[in-house]
Protein backbone atom coordinates (compact mmCIF):
# COMPACT_ATOMS: atom_id res chain seq x y z
CA UNK A 1 0.00 0.00 0.00
CA UNK A 2 1.41 3.66 -0.94
CA UNK A 3 1.68 6.28 2.16
CA UNK A 4 2.34 9.81 1.48
CA UNK A 5 3.58 11.76 3.95
CA UNK A 6 2.89 15.38 5.48
CA UNK A 7 3.83 17.68 8.48
CA UNK A 8 1.70 18.83 10.90
CA UNK A 9 2.75 22.33 13.17
CA UNK A 10 1.54 22.34 16.23
CA UNK A 11 2.77 25.04 18.44
CA UNK A 12 5.02 25.83 16.27
CA UNK A 13 6.72 21.71 16.50
CA UNK A 14 6.05 20.01 12.98
CA UNK A 15 5.02 16.57 13.43
CA UNK A 16 5.31 13.85 10.28
CA UNK A 17 2.91 11.94 9.44
CA UNK A 18 1.76 9.28 7.02
CA UNK A 19 -1.42 8.98 5.14
CA UNK A 20 -3.32 7.28 2.53
CA UNK A 21 -2.63 8.72 -0.66
CA UNK A 22 -5.38 11.92 -0.96
CA UNK A 23 -6.09 12.28 2.12
CA UNK A 24 -3.51 14.57 3.04
CA UNK A 25 -5.49 17.97 2.72
CA UNK A 26 -7.66 16.31 5.42
CA UNK A 27 -4.92 15.63 7.84
CA UNK A 28 -3.07 19.26 7.42
CA UNK A 29 -7.08 21.01 7.85
CA UNK A 30 -7.38 18.49 10.81
CA UNK A 31 -3.74 20.00 12.28
CA UNK A 32 -4.88 23.21 11.89
CA UNK A 33 -7.82 22.70 14.04
CA UNK A 34 -5.71 21.15 16.60
CA UNK A 35 -3.75 23.81 16.58
CA UNK A 36 -6.22 26.29 16.93
CA UNK A 37 -7.17 24.93 20.08
CA UNK A 38 -3.85 24.78 21.64
CA UNK A 39 -3.65 28.23 20.39
CA UNK A 40 -6.29 28.81 22.59
CA UNK A 41 -4.99 27.07 25.60
CA UNK A 42 -1.63 28.55 25.55
CA UNK A 43 -3.29 31.71 25.53
CA UNK A 44 -4.71 31.19 28.66
CA UNK A 45 -2.83 28.83 30.83
CA UNK A 46 0.44 30.43 30.80
CA UNK A 47 3.95 28.22 30.46
CA UNK A 48 2.48 24.73 30.31
CA UNK A 49 4.39 21.80 28.81
CA UNK A 50 3.44 20.42 24.77
CA UNK A 51 2.93 17.27 26.37
CA UNK A 52 -0.39 18.88 28.63
CA UNK A 53 -1.10 21.14 25.48
CA UNK A 54 -1.66 18.12 23.25
CA UNK A 55 -3.51 15.86 25.97
CA UNK A 56 -5.69 19.43 26.95
CA UNK A 57 -6.40 19.62 23.31
CA UNK A 58 -7.43 16.09 22.65
CA UNK A 59 -10.02 16.52 25.59
CA UNK A 60 -11.27 19.56 24.20
CA UNK A 61 -12.01 18.13 20.68
CA UNK A 62 -13.14 14.87 22.48
CA UNK A 63 -15.79 16.65 24.50
CA UNK A 64 -16.86 18.56 21.09
CA UNK A 65 -16.95 15.25 19.14
CA UNK A 66 -19.02 13.47 22.21
CA UNK A 67 -21.52 16.58 22.25
CA UNK A 68 -21.79 16.30 18.46
CA UNK A 69 -22.64 12.78 19.01
CA UNK A 70 -25.12 13.21 21.79
CA UNK A 71 -26.55 16.17 19.59
CA UNK A 72 -26.72 13.82 16.78
CA UNK A 73 -28.34 11.09 18.67
CA UNK A 74 -31.01 13.35 20.49
CA UNK A 75 -31.94 15.17 17.46
CA UNK A 76 -30.86 18.85 19.20
CA UNK A 77 -29.06 21.33 16.74
CA UNK A 78 -25.66 22.53 17.71
CA UNK A 79 -24.90 25.55 20.03
CA UNK A 80 -23.77 28.74 17.97
CA UNK A 81 -20.43 29.86 17.25
CA UNK A 82 -20.40 32.22 20.31
CA UNK A 83 -21.79 29.58 23.00
CA UNK A 84 -18.82 27.29 21.91
CA UNK A 85 -16.03 29.76 22.38
CA UNK A 86 -17.46 30.29 25.64
CA UNK A 87 -17.75 26.75 26.67
CA UNK A 88 -14.39 26.30 25.68
CA UNK A 89 -12.68 29.01 27.37
CA UNK A 90 -14.58 27.42 30.23
CA UNK A 91 -13.65 23.74 29.18
CA UNK A 92 -9.51 25.26 29.16
CA UNK A 93 -9.93 26.75 32.22
CA UNK A 94 -11.42 24.45 34.30
CA UNK A 95 -8.97 21.89 32.72
CA UNK A 96 -6.32 24.01 33.26
CA UNK A 97 -7.01 24.10 37.01
CA UNK A 98 -7.43 20.57 37.28
CA UNK A 99 -4.06 19.61 35.71
CA UNK A 100 -2.21 22.56 38.31
CA UNK A 101 -4.19 20.62 41.19
CA UNK A 102 -2.66 17.40 39.99
CA UNK A 103 0.46 18.46 39.24
CA UNK A 104 1.01 20.17 42.68
CA UNK A 105 0.34 16.99 44.21
CA UNK A 106 -3.02 18.50 46.03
Amino acid sequence: MTENRVSVNINGQDYPMVCAPGEEEKVLALGEKINDVVRQIASVSGPISEARLLVMAALILTDRLTELENNTATGNEPASDNADEDKIASVIENLASRLETLASGD
